[in-house]
């Protein structure tokens, strides 16, 4: 029995130092969440290949005569003790690394400093025994033999493991459960072991108790070591709370449970205004949002979800019998912070873009971009401060944006072209000038105006299409200038966004200069409607564009409610009559129109009927001394080639007026 023993000793040992090795390859190539564990793991486990490899070679060479036995039992044992003492170091440096890295310690703890100083102090013995004999010795058949004082080294190892024990329940709350618990057992498993070893002596326990806790510890460490890894990814470092992965993780997890159906999705925008922000400093805006953060995480209940994007911008999954309270909550949070030692109620408002999640959604990641899409629609659309996202808002959208696309590329490719709408002098019946008007041909069709106008103003883009048409009209009126034509002089319109830009009379002037246009030829229309802009900053680039040359028409006039105060406080050159006052409907409208005419002129302005249609209205307006009128009587807009005609025949005859 004993002699099958010692052959299986060493076998077993060697098979272990094997699977060590392996175990050490492996623990290279992973990534850990905590970078300084790898090395530290790598190297325990050396210290246990280290351990088993020598252990076996022990049993292999004991009792062997001659030299070479001798040494090799003395080497091994030798080497085997110390690794024993550093694997316990190792797993005391594990525990520092653990702990101090959650950062809940600004110094290494009582209990590992004492850990270090007990793995010195036994290192220190087992220096000093090796030369005493009081730890080993091998006697004159070569054979191992414990000493007096072998036990000391369970004793160490029995004192520093159950030091590390105390350490890790005292401060068990730092880790997770599962690995806590499992630390625990380890360092009984451990203990035990040492006192099994002080009364049988047999090293076999020690080794594989010490290869069993490693391997553990490997396996619980990756396992910790990947929910840090997972909780890296899918929180915010700073608040903890889901981020955009992490809530897309918990809708998939509701999906597969299939309890997803039963929630809405939320993209938040907190103090979307912007109001909050400008009136407070940068640390107290941040500790509101942190109480906004608050305050929901402390409504919401334990099946919904409250996660932070970044800054002011936030995600919710709520329980949809609860969404008409929590949006109650998105339209007014009211929040205290000191201010001056007092405080400060302020209130949070927000915009939010919401999904009801449907049965068949299969994917979380179609849940984020459904509440994008209707948090942009909240915003710029709907003009609302919670906006769910439906099939046919879904579908609206869409088509929007694919037109966007398609604006884009019809710029980039000179789709867009300007039409020419001729003005008729009814004094003598010829061409007197003409309105330049956009359209948009795309695959060999004409797209109407009304598609692509409002989605151009409302993307911003509509100041880019202004310049864009003042370049191909003064690319076209060099052309007839060229051929010797005299055109008249063309209006083109201009939104009353560009006075946000400081350059924009210099820029009409630019591009005038850049084809060696006349300032007399172009003329520039703006709207009566200036609500997004003082009447200063109007005058400003009314003024700047007199001081170029350039004459200015006010388009539209009479649909604002300032019509008189821009009169009052702007030189303008041409006034255009809106429709609304041409199509007349009783003696008071009419009157009004006559007025309106008889004003102008009084204030050396000329007056322009634009939109009309009827050949009566023609003699109603020459009856009104409006002699110059734009409109379907005469022409509708025409393409280059077709106005070109006009510049050169000039004459309007009564057969050509449509009735």
């Amino acid at each position: 029995m004993k002699t099958i023993t010692i052959e299986l000793y060493p076998l077993v040992f060697f098979i272990l130092g094997i699977v060590s090795v392996f175990l050490t390859g492996f623990t290279a190539l992973i990534k850990f969440h905590i970078g300084k564990l790898k090395p530290l793991l790598i190297r325990m486990e050396l210290y246990t290949v280290i351990m088993l490899m020598t252990m076996g070679l022990t049993y292999v060479f004991d009792g062997m005569a001659g030299k070479t036995g001798y040494a090799v039992v003395l080497i091994t044992n030798t080497c085997c003790l110390f690794m024993n003492c550093l694997i316990v170091f190792c797993f005391n440096e594990y525990l520092t690394i653990l702990f101090m890295s959650k950062g809940h310690f600004k110094e290494l703890p009582k209990p590992l400093k004492a850990g270090y100083i007990l793995t010195s102090l036994w290192i220190m013995y087992l220096c000093i025994s090796m030369f005493t004999g009081q730890s080993f010795t091998i006697d004159e058949n070569n054979l191992y033999q414990i000493g007096d004082l072998y036990f000391l080294s369970d004793v160490f190892a029995a004192i520093i493991i159950s030091v590390q024990m105390c350490f890790i329940i005292a401060y068990r709350q730092h880790i997770s459960k599962k690995l806590g618990e499992f630390l625990v057992a380890a360092c009984m498993f451990l203990m035990l072991s040492s006192v099994i070893h002080i009364i049988t002596a047999d090293d076999f326990i020690t080794q594989a108790a010490l290869f069993s806790v490693l391997a553990s510890l490997f396996g619980f460490t990756l396992m910790e070591q990947n929910e840090e890894l997972h909780k890296a990814a899918y929180t915010d470092p700073r608040s903890g709370l889901p981020n955009a992965y992490g809530f897309i993780y918990e809708i998939d997890c509701k999906i597969r449970k299939g309890t997803a159906k039963n929630f809405d999705a939320f993209y938040i925008e907190a103090d979307s205004t912007g109001i909050i922000k400008n009136s407070y400093g940068k640390e107290q805006y941040d500790e509101l949002l942190q109480k906004y953060c608050e305050f929901f995480c402390a409504w919401k209940n334990k099946n919904e979800i409250f996660g932070i994007l970044g800054g002011n911008f936030f995600l919710a999954l709520v329980e949809r019998s609860r969404t008409e309270e929590f949006i109650k909550h998105l339209v007014d949070v009211p929040l205290e912070i000191s201010i001056n030692d007092e405080n400060v109620t302020v209130h949070i408002g927000a915009v939010a873009g919401g999904y009801e999640i449907q049965e068949n959604t299969k994917i979380g990641g179609v849940v984020m971009i459904k509440i994008t899409t209707a948090i942009t629609y909240a915003k710029s659309v709907a003009k609302k401060t919670v906006a769910f996202l439906d099939d046919e808002t879904e579908r609206k959208i869409n088509e929007e944006k694919a037109m966007m696309d398609a604006i884009h590329e019809g710029l980039k490719n000179e789709e867009f072209e300007p039409f020419y709408q001729p003005k008729v002098n009814t004094e003598s019946y010829t061409l007197c000038g003409s309105e330049a008007l956009v359209r948009w041909r795309r695959d060999g069709e004409l797209i109407p105006p009304m598609k692509f106008i409002p989605l151009i103003e409302k993307s911003g883009l509509i100041c880019v299409l202004d310049f864009y048409m003042l370049d191909r009209v003064c690319k076209d009126m060099r052309e007839w200038l060229d051929k010797g034509l005299t055109p008249p002089c063309v209006s083109v319109n201009f939104s009353r966004k560009n006075l946000s830009n400081p350059e924009f009379t210099k820029e009409i002037y630019d591009t005038l200069k850049k084809y060696d246009i006349p300032p007399t030829h172009i003329q520039v229309e703006v709207t009566e409607t200036i609500d997004e802009y003082p009447l200063s900053a109007l005058r400003a680039a009314v003024d700047s564009l007199h001081g170029y040359g350039i004459s200015v028409a006010i388009d539209d006039f009479g649909t604002g409610s300032s019509s008189i105060s821009l009169l009052k406080e702007i030189t303008f050159d041409v006034l255009k009559i809106d429709k609304t006052f041409i199509d007349f409907k009783d003696e008071k409208e009419k009157k009004l129109l006559s007025y309106i005419i008889e004003m102008s002129k009084a204030i050396n302005l000329s007056v322009i009927a634009e939109g009309v249609e009827d050949i009566d209205h023609v003699h109603i307006l020459q009856g009104m001394d409006c002699a110059d009128i734009q409109g379907f009587v005469f022409d509708k807009p025409l393409e280059k080639s077709e106005y070109e005609k006009r510049i050169e025949k000039r004459e309007y005859s009564l057969q050509m007026i449509s009735t």
